[in-house]
């Protein structure tokens, strides 16, 4: 869940980013878009920023984030490797199935 949380918490980011909006999102606005507890939101965004992956700013009322250009660069890969064909288990063949 962690790790799925933190992937989405990046699309977000990178999609934010897209609308060409340099300023950073409230964790609030993430939580509320993902619908998990802000408190969540802003553990995940501390292990994205201790991998490079965000940039945040403290805020008295709690974290705002921006994605990195790192970060970008992962949801890159991300999106390469799902237009990646599925590979089975060895002498599996698909076409097989069909007939």
């Amino acid at each position: 869940m962690s790790e799925e949380l933190r992937i989405k918490l990046l699309y977000l980011l990178e999609e934010h980013s897209k609308t060409g909006s340099n300023e950073y999102k409230p964790d609030s606005d993430l939580a509320n878009e993902l619908g998990v507890s802000t408190q969540d939101v802003q553990k995940q965004l501390d292990i994205l920023e201790t991998q490079e992956l965000i940039k945040s700013a403290n805020t008295f009322g709690g974290h705002n984030a921006i994605i990195s250009p790192k970060g970008s660069l992962v949801i890159e890969q991300i999106n390469e490797q799902e237009k990646q064909p599925k590979k089975g288990p060895i002498g599996f063949r698909p076409e097989a199935d069909e007939k």
